[in-house]
């Protein structure tokens, strides 16, 4: 993320489509560039994440909480680069 992940936390839902797909794992600081925010999600095995898949950061309800929600990802999309994938705590 670019702007402040303000309200964002480890442990904070990430949805797809209104449907909880996993939570937040950490969020750091890029070394290398300070402008940049790296939120780390564990998503539940199976999420259809595909390179056109974009994450962004949201307020549900009246309080504000901060979510991920995932957007995108069109069927003929391959999926991104294989990864070491951890299961949701």
């Amino acid at each position: 993320f670019r702007e402040s992940v303000s309200g964002l936390e480890a442990g904070s839902t990430v949805k797809m489509k209104g449907v909880r797909v996993g939570q937040v794992e950490k969020i750091t600081i890029e070394e290398r560039d300070v402008e940049s925010v790296i939120v780390t999600l564990a998503l539940t095995p199976g999420t259809p994440i595909k390179v056109d898949t974009r994450a962004v950061m949201t307020s549900i309800g009246i309080t504000g909480l901060k979510v991920v929600e995932l957007t995108g990802g069109s069927a003929t999309a391959k999926p991104p680069p294989r990864q070491t994938c951890h299961p949701p705590r």
